[in-house]
Parts: C-alpha cells; structure tokens; sequence
C-alpha cells in the first residue's frame, strides 16, 4: 500500500493526526523495504514504547499496517 492510499484510507475512517505521525513513522522507518521495531517507532516520535504498541495495534486491526507472521513487533505498511 502507497503513502496516499494510505492516508486516503485514514482519513476515510476517521483517522487522528497523531495516528497519522506513527503510520508516517513506519512509512520512513521501513523505506529501505525491512520491517520496523515498536521500539524504532517510539524513538522516532519521542514516546513511549507501551504507547506504541496501543496505537499499532488499532492501526493493524484497520488493515493500515501489517506485524510479520510470527513477530509482533516487526512492522510494516
């Protein structure tokens, strides 16, 4: 999924802005095509992991971003 579908598909369902900042987040910490960590994100946004791991989990449960098979804390778009 690009970054305007993405976005798209955000607003459509009422997306906030900072849950759009953590979608941005692992659209630039997965640029290089590998997955990113709940701790790479929370770096980059200057918060704390467990707050990740809540916003994440409601961002995967609307198909806006995906864990790899197995590893709950590796993401994706």
């Amino acid at each position: 999924m690009n970054l305007h579908t993405t976005i798209e598909a955000a607003r459509s369902i009422g997306l906030t802005r900072a849950q759009l900042r953590y979608l941005r987040a692992v659209r630039d910490l997965t640029a290089d095509g590998l997955p990113t960590t709940h701790r790479a994100v929370a770096c980059r946004l200057g918060v704390v992991p467990g707050g990740v791991c809540q916003v994440l989990t409601r961002l995967r449960r609307d198909g806006l971003v995906g864990f790899r098979r197995g590893q709950t804390r590796t993401m994706r778009l």
